[in-house]
């Protein structure tokens, strides 16, 4: 007699795993990846604004105060899909939208309601820290990072980052198939005569 412990042990020991077959992502739900898959590209792609506000060149703000608030010329405007092509230039400042990439010269966000206007500029009274409300490149995946190990399972949360990194298909276990074969006397098919004892398969 031994433990089922060891019984399962016996038969996972003598069984090889299935091949691979490579599925579009919509129907990889639940299902196990084959191999390590690595991003493609960084994930965000650039950097990008965490807030709606204005992009601006920290050191335009170094000496800001109460009493002297740097004054800053806006100059463009950049949205998510829609970057600015003018670069952020000193003394200017680019209104930028949540998830625009940061324009060229420019390298912190200040946010729309910390940001205080007259006369067409900006203005303001304290420094702003470089990198304030920038989201970089690949901050949340990196180029070559592998996403997902052989072996792992694939929920719906897995299908969103395959998606996003605009992978069509994945390498995937082959799913096992499996036959059923009744027999015995007391068997008959739906389309036989039920006898006393009997029954339908």
């Amino acid at each position: 007699m031994i433990s089922v412990k060891k019984a399962h042990q016996i038969i996972l020991d003598s069984v090889n795993t299935l091949g691979a077959d490579d599925v579009i992502i919509n129907d990889a739900l639940n299902r196990v990846v084959f191999r390590d898959v690595a991003a493609g590209f960084n994930v965000p792609m650039a950097d990008n604004s965490a807030m709606d506000g204005y992009a601006l060149r920290s050191a335009d703000t170094n000496d800001a105060n109460e009493g002297s608030p740097a004054m800053l010329r806006i100059t463009g405007e950049a949205r998510a899909g829609a970057p600015s092509t003018e670069p952020v230039k000193k003394g200017c400042a680019t209104k930028i939208m949540t998830g625009a990439v940061i324009p060229d010269g420019a390298d912190c966000v200040i946010k729309l309601e910390d940001a205080d206007m007259a006369n067409g500029y900006l203005l303001l009274c304290k420094p702003v820290r470089r990198g304030a409300y920038v989201r970089h490149a690949g901050e949340d995946i990196k180029t070559g990072a592998v996403v997902f190990g052989r072996g792992d399972r694939l929920n719906a949360a897995g299908i969103g980052v395959l998606a996003s990194l605009k992978m069509q298909t994945v390498p995937v276990y082959k799913k096992p198939t499996a036959a059923i074969l009744c027999s015995g006397d007391e068997l008959i098919g739906v389309d036989g005569e039920l006898a006393p004892g009997q029954i339908v398969s």
